[in-house]
């Protein structure tokens, strides 16, 4: 009977205590307007050694919000009104 009861515990510490915490976390939610604000607009990290961009959605992702607020991306229309292609 302890080896069943010690294999519960064990299980029961490796399985099912991790998926509550998993239930508990919280969803990352913004205020409506400044969601709106961030879903019209595309956001990219600063380019890499190849000149490469990752877009980020400050909108639904914690990381690249708070990535936004220490003023790491920008936005792809800046610097680039008022400019023609010729």
């Amino acid at each position: 009977m302890s080896n069943t009861s010690s294999f519960l515990d064990t299980f029961a510490a490796q399985y099912i205590q991790p998926m509550k915490q998993l239930q508990k976390r919280d969803k990352f939610r913004l205020p409506r307007k400044t969601k709106k604000a961030f879903q019209y607009t595309l956001w990219l990290y600063p380019t890499d050694a190849e000149g490469n961009s990752v877009v980020a959605w400050p909108a639904s992702s914690q990381e690249d919000f708070e990535a936004y607020k220490r003023g790491e991306l920008r936005d792809i229309m800046e610097g680039a009104e008022g400019e023609s292609a010729e």
